[in-house]
């Protein structure tokens, strides 16, 4: 199951993860795979590298760098605008 490079990689994870995240799943994922054979752990351990390597999920579907944090303007209602950090 394990890829032999990011291009090989299911499109949802290669449209929604930037390369170096993708690069920190797969290795997750092929060392869980290799020591299990079990294709939900090693999801698990892909997704948990991507976690602990500071990458967050994004707007939309797209994950991001925490450095790469977003500043939002949000809207509360017509009169009223709040300034902050966008999660």
């Amino acid at each position: 199951m394990p890829w032999p490079n990011n291009a090989a990689m299911p499109a949802s994870l290669r449209t929604a993860l930037p390369d170096a995240a993708l690069s920190i799943f797969r290795e997750a994922f092929e060392s869980e795979w290799s020591r299990t054979h079990d294709e939900s752990k090693a999801m698990a351990a892909g997704w948990s590298a991507v976690k602990t390597a500071g990458y967050r999920k994004g707007p939309g579907t797209k994950w991001v760098h925490a450095s790469g944090a977003v500043f939002a303007v949000l809207p509360i209602d017509c009169s009223t605008v709040v300034l902050g950090w966008e999660r």
